[in-house]
């Protein structure tokens, strides 16, 4: 069971949705999660499970390992640009390629929002619950989302292939210092790795469209130079070949690819 919801009122601008999902384990033990970008806040519903009970998985640059058991009773919150860093009280950079418990940020606040959480007797009320809980921190945000940043992600994002970081930042008005600063902030990386990131994130989803007219001309369509740096990129993101990963991902979700022994 997979349910999603979507955050009213302020809380809307910091939070794009918050999710639960429940589900039986897979015959696999392990996942690689390929990365987004995006920053999610996790609580695994299960008790006793071994692992920390509320993480904030920052925003990765490359593909990292999963448990499959611990993925299938859980309630997440995906953040806007910048919400993040807001709701989460520091910059993004501090969080980049890392998993840290919510307790190490929130303190005893981590384990209540759990707590309520699971109290909660329906899937729905616990997405309720969670919403809650999140618009109720709204009043201890001390920086807001940069306005700039959220701007430059929607150009970088609408058109990675193509965009420039170092002519980005001139048409926001920003020297490239400044530029690099508050998106690292928001984001968690720089500019030019979040647009790296993209292109990757693009050439994912059309990824099915490239065995019939060749590599060489995919990579160039999805804005790499030729097909050896489509390959590095793709080795630098998940550690697979764009052929292996298309392999190995077929019927299963696009962010995740079983590890399958």
């Amino acid at each position: 069971m997979y349910v999603t919801a979507t955050p009213r009122g302020p809380l809307s601008e910091f939070v794009q949705s918050i999710w639960l999902y429940q589900s039986e384990a897979p015959a696999h033990a392990r996942d690689w999660r390929l990365p987004t970008g995006g920053v999610d806040l996790v609580v695994n519903l299960r008790e006793h499970s071994g692992h920390p009970d509320v993480v904030v998985s920052g925003p990765f640059t490359h593909a990292f390992l999963l448990d499959t058991a611990d993925q299938c009773d859980t309630l997440g919150v995906a953040f806007r640009v910048g919400g993040a860093a807001a709701l989460l009280g520091l910059p993004l950079d501090a969080l980049r390629n890392l998993h840290v418990p919510l307790a190490e940020l929130w303190r005893s606040g981590a384990s209540e929002f759990r707590e309520r959480v699971l109290a909660a007797p329906t899937p729905q009320a616990k997405l309720e619950t969670a919403e809650r809980m999140l618009s109720a921190r709204l009043g201890r945000v001390s920086r807001l989302p940069h306005p700039t940043v959220g701007r430059a992600v929607a150009r970088i994002e609408a058109a990675p292939e193509r965009c420039r970081v170092a002519e980005l930042s001139e048409t926001l008005g920003l020297s490239g210092r400044r530029f690099e600063q508050i998106f690292r902030a928001d984001v968690g990386m720089t500019p030019k790795a979040y647009q790296r990131l993209q292109r990757f994130r693009g050439a994912l989803a059309r990824i099915e469209d490239a065995p019939g007219g060749g590599w060489a001309g995919f990579a160039l369509e999805r804005g790499y130079y030729d097909q050896s740096h489509l390959i590095n990129e793709f080795g630098a993101h998940c550690g697979l070949t764009p052929r292996e990963y298309l392999a190995s991902r077929a019927g299963w979700f696009v962010n995740h690819v079983p590890i399958i022994r």
